[in-house]
């Protein structure tokens, strides 16, 4: 469900004029900046209102079915605060379950089951939820709100080295999968089944910590040039140390494993297919 920059914006202004501490909300818990704002905003156009057939209620939608109000209707939405508190455990909690934001965010909307049946069968948990783009589009109403507002945290849109370094996942940040020409990071965001799938390989088998070598390059990157139909162009590959053979990395949960000539791993992917090759660092 599209929205243009001046609705979104004119969302936010009447939002923040009514309920000026959701960013109060927000910080107390450590969310991302302006999260809250872009899930109420992807919920109810950041209203205060019953819907989902009746069993969403509030800004932020608490499904009745799935939870127990903490009073009846009416009093729940009349409690807005306690409405953004209530989202905002949830949105953390599920992070805390899941090990990265967009898994976080897609399960917010389409369950925490159905995202950990999708990250177990290698598919982006982001295809679960309603129209196929809840994660993404929340990060994309984030970070627009982000920018319009002049925010400290909004993305730089010309150099890497400039962009803030918002925590994609416990140990991932957009500033390591970046593109290292352009700065920018994939349409669609990164995948989650890729981010969960690193966190996963980062606990067994990097003690030290896992540096990502190379993940998103847009269409001008000159590996890009060179492979077109590389997964980097995806947004669900990524580079990384020569450490795991082939067998560990395909436990982990990744689809597409390139490996050195020492046979170590050093390229991993969530394609569709199960694919292990001879990596030359186009993949």
């Amino acid at each position: 469900m599209p929205i243009s920059d001046a609705d979104l914006l004119a969302q936010y202004r009447r939002a923040e004029a009514e309920w000026p501490w959701i960013a109060a909300v927000e910080r107390a818990v450590k969310l991302p900046p302006m999260l809250l704002w872009a899930v109420g905003s992807r919920e109810t156009n950041l209203r205060n209102v019953i819907g989902d057939g009746g069993h969403g209620i509030g800004i932020w939608q608490r499904d009745r079915r799935a939870w127990t109000l903490p009073g009846n209707v009416a009093w729940y939405l009349a409690h807005p605060r306690r409405q953004a508190e209530d989202a905002a455990a949830l949105l953390l909690g599920l992070r805390g379950k899941l090990g990265a934001w967009p898994a976080a965010v897609a399960a917010y909307n389409a369950g925490e089951g159905a995202v950990r049946k999708a990250l177990a069968a290698g598919v982006d948990p982001d295809s679960r939820t309603t129209g196929g783009d809840y994660a993404a589009d929340v990060e994309s109403r984030r970070v627009r709100l982000l920018t319009m507002t002049g925010h400290p945290a909004a993305p730089a849109t010309t150099t890497r080295s400039a962009m803030p370094a918002t925590m994609l996942s416990r140990h991932f940040s957009t500033a390591e999968f970046a593109c290292r020409h352009c700065g920018d990071l994939p349409p669609g965001g990164v995948s989650g089944a890729l981010l969960a799938a690193l966190e996963v390989a980062r606990e067994r088998h990097y003690p030290g910590g896992l540096t990502i070598a190379s993940g998103y390059r847009c269409p001008q990157h000159r590996l890009s040039q060179a492979s077109p139909r590389s997964r980097h162009t995806k947004g669900d590959a990524a580079d990384i140390p020569p450490v795991m053979t082939v067998q560990q990395a395909r436990t982990c949960g990744f689809k597409g494993i390139g490996f050195s000539r020492s046979g170590l791993v050093v390229h991993v992917d969530m394609r569709l297919i199960r694919s292990t090759f001879p990596d030359a660092g186009t993949a």
